[in-house]
């Protein structure tokens, strides 16, 4: 597994790992960057959605 490094995007840092053909970011903080609401906003409401299930659950 590769290691976690952190870069700074306009002031937040942006966690990711993997290698620099495949990146994988934390997901967290690019809704913070992109949404800087969406820690006093329910889910639902980000998405757009009046319900929420995952198919195959």
């Amino acid at each position: 597994m590769s290691d976690l490094s952190v870069f700074v995007f306009e002031s937040q840092e942006v966690r990711f790992v993997g290698t620099p053909e495949k990146l994988e970011w934390v997901a967290a903080d690019i809704v913070a960057i992109l949404y800087p609401q969406a820690d006093s906003l329910p889910l639902l409401q980000l998405s757009g959605q009046s319900s929420c299930c995952m198919e195959g659950s």
